[in-house]
């Protein structure tokens, strides 16, 4: 469910604070289970439910330009991709995400993902990710993985420090 903040009485979907493309991605997913199960509340107002997905998907292309990759369209109102996840050619995946790994290092920062594909779990380890919690997904009841990655100092050697954190759990 969303919470609270994600909606004022006079949001719509047009607001001039929210992300350009945020109206494209709510035409594209509002009907998608998972949209759909955590807008249900405003089930009964068409309006406010696509007013609380487009403030939920603002906040969730902002997060996305502060913790990974954002990339527009040309033009930015007809849509937008939040980090590429591998679909198929490991090698080519690879090369895409290693700039964003290697800000990740020289940052210091851990790095999380979600997937639900249980076949893309070895790729993600070759990266150096390790599994970290699974869980059901309400909506749509499929299983899904959160995994993370500690900074490495150089590419072939991890710092331990955080590598003992984020495989601990602390």
């Amino acid at each position: 469910m969303l919470p609270r903040h994600f909606l004022s009485k006079t949001d719509t979907v047009t607001r001039p604070w929210l992300d350009p493309a945020c109206p494209a991605a709510v035409s594209a997913l509002e009907h998608d289970p998972f949209y759909a199960y955590i807008s249900a509340e405003f089930g009964a107002d068409p309006m406010r439910r696509r007013s609380a997905l487009a403030a939920y998907f603002d906040y969730s292309i902002r997060q996305g330009a502060q913790i990974g990759r954002v990339v527009h369209l040309e033009e930015a109102d007809i849509g937008v991709a939040v980090w590429l996840l591998p679909q198929s050619d490991d090698v080519q995946e690879r090369e895409r995400l290693a700039p964003t790994l290697a800000e990740a290092d020289a940052a210091m920062a851990v790095c999380y993902l979600e997937t639900f594909n249980p076949r893309s779990l070895h790729f993600y380890e070759h990266l150096g990710f390790v599994t970290r919690a699974e869980f059901d997904e309400p909506a749509t009841r499929a299983q899904y993985t959160i995994m993370v990655r500690a900074p490495r100092n150089n590419p072939g050697d991890r710092d331990r420090r955080y590598r003992d954190n984020v495989t601990d759990g602390s």
